[in-house]
């Protein structure tokens, strides 16, 4: 942030600094945000920081006259107003610095969703690999797991396009090079650098794609978890589960996954990256169980019709995240 503030000020640029986001960004201090924002007639906002800040610049920007827990869950117009945005991730593995979206989770109604749509893009990305030296080695893992889910989901995804393929493809070939890598702790600034382009790709497809049903129940579980747990855990818990029962529908293209892990089908490499990551847990691990289940389907939010899984998505929905106890 000093690196930041040095530059604004050495340009005789006024800056107001909000500073108390965290993971999982809440409407209350988004709202704190707003009103800083407004205060001091803001004329476009820098989000500095993880997917969760990146998310929450977003929602600042929009300057909305109520309080952004109004605006969940809700698709924007293109006509919709907001501040020019510029996203400077400090850590790789959302690509929020190039979606069209803002998760936010609500404290009063226990619920988290996304405001979307193409007035939420940033004005620019700075991706810059030297940002990320000092982020830790597990939080690494987590958030190259995300990158690796927005791979795998938008091959797979029925939205998906040729060019959105190539591109899943060139960031599997990424990922499958850097977890070894990762597995051991070891950092370098090629290391780094191939972890903002996964996670810039991975952000293009996800603009243009969409997710599968993991990141749909994540949310979902993310309003509820009674100890702090990151997206990229949060995912690990349900995939194994929804993998098996994705698999029949999109063998083909998930079989063109597993061959960026040889020697290894699709379930066999998802399940070793999870346990190498310090992944593996369930969600009785993180406080929720079976009674959980019917608040978790209540709270599922954005489209279920991008998952290659057909049939009753309640049904499967309940399937995945008792298998995933």
């Amino acid at each position: 942030m000093s690196k930041v503030l040095e530059l604004l000020r050495a340009s005789s640029i006024e800056v107001a600094i909000y500073d108390q986001i965290i993971s999982n960004p809440s409407s209350d201090r988004i709202d704190e945000a707003i009103a800083l924002a407004k205060r001091h007639h803001s004329e476009f906002v820098i989000g500095l920081g993880g997917g969760s800040a990146l998310d929450a610049a977003k929602a600042v920007a929009l300057l909305p006259t109520g309080s952004i827990r109004d605006l969940i869950g809700k698709t924007l117009p293109s006509s919709n107003y907001a501040l020019p945005l510029i996203a400077i991730p400090t850590l790789f593995g959302s690509g929020s610095e190039v979606t069209k979206s803002a998760i936010i989770r609500d404290p009063i109604l226990r619920f988290k969703s996304g405001i979307r749509g193409e007035v939420l893009f940033p004005k620019i990305a700075l991706v810059d690999s030297e940002l990320i030296c000092s982020v830790p080695m597990q939080i690494l893992r987590e958030s190259m797991f995300d990158a690796l889910t927005h791979a795998i989901e938008t091959l797979v995804s029925r939205k998906n396009n040729p060019i959105s393929q190539m591109i899943s493809e060139k960031a599997l070939e990424l990922i499958s090079g850097l977890l070894p890598k990762l597995i051991i702790g070891e950092r370098s600034p090629a290391i780094d650098d191939a972890l903002g382009l996964v996670s810039l790709l991975g952000g293009i497809n996800v603009a243009n794609c969409g997710t599968c049903f993991p990141h749909r129940l994540e949310q979902a579980m993310a309003s509820l978890y009674r100890t702090p747990v990151s997206h990229g855990q949060g995912l690990a818990i349900v995939y194994k589960s929804w993998l098996l029962h994705a698999y029949p529908y999109a063998k083909d293209r998930f079989d063109r996954i597993s061959n960026f892990f040889p020697g290894k089908n699709i379930h066999q490499a998802i399940g070793e990256i999870i346990g190498q990551l310090s992944l593996n847990c369930g969600l009785k691990d993180v406080g929720f169980n079976q009674n959980d289940i019917p608040q978790i389907i209540g709270n599922i939010s954005g489209a279920t019709t991008n998952d290659p899984i057909e049939g009753n998505y309640t049904e499967w929905f309940n399937k995945i995240l008792i298998e995933s106890l």
